[in-house]
């Protein structure tokens, strides 16, 4: 359903040009194809929210399991030798790999996390 184009376009090759239908045909292409362009762009940020969502879930659930691990749970305080021995537990591994951080960067990440200054990150500080 919808207007034919031969309704639209013979007044115009008719009585003002017959170059201008060419223009008037690219015209409507033009609008479609910034029309789609919008409704792709929506979709996009959209999945792309979501899947930083997802992440951030994804990486407090691996923080949790990690101090879940340790003697007092979620209210225990992880030192610096306790976070190196955690290096490489593989809730460890995806949560570094998860915010880029290098293995080998372990000790600058740790003080970053010790907002307190005390020399242990409690789970809050790590979240």
């Amino acid at each position: 359903a919808g207007v034919d184009w031969s309704e639209i376009c013979n007044p115009l090759m008719e009585q003002i040009s017959p170059s201008i239908a060419p223009l008037f045909a690219c015209y409507v292409a033009f609008s479609v194809l910034a029309m789609l362009n919008v409704v792709t762009g929506v979709f996009v940020e959209s999945v792309l929210k979501s899947r930083g969502t997802e992440r951030d879930l994804f990486m407090v659930s691996n923080a949790r399991e990690l101090f879940q691990s340790l003697e007092g749970g979620m209210h225990a305080n992880m030192s610096w030798e306790t976070f190196e021995s955690k290096l490489d537990a593989p809730q460890m591994q995806t949560f570094l790999k998860a915010i880029d951080v290098d293995p080998s960067e372990a000790r600058g990440l740790f003080t970053l996390l010790d907002l307190d200054g005390s020399g242990e990150v409690s789970a809050d500080e790590f979240l």
